[in-house]
């Protein structure tokens, strides 16, 4: 039936986020990444979330790679 009359209004929520993804490849067969986001949010507070990858080329056509997060989804 869609909202009433009683929940019609002006709302207001305020949120901040940052970002940061950053991926290095200290030697040739090997990628290194590392992403981080931190949020806050005016009616839960802030989290901060991370993300850790890595690869490594073990040829041209075959790769071994991992990653271990905190729940990050960006």
């Amino acid at each position: 039936p869609g909202y009433g009359p009683g929940k019609a209004g002006e709302w207001d929520a305020r949120s901040s986020t940052v970002y940061v993804d950053v991926e290095l490849k200290p030697i040739e067969p090997l990628t290194l990444g590392v992403a981080v986001r931190y949020e806050d949010h005016d009616a839960f507070g802030g989290t901060t979330n991370y993300r850790l990858a890595a690869r490594y080329a073990l040829t041209p056509a075959l790769a071994v790679r991992g990653t271990y997060s905190t729940g990050f989804r960006a």
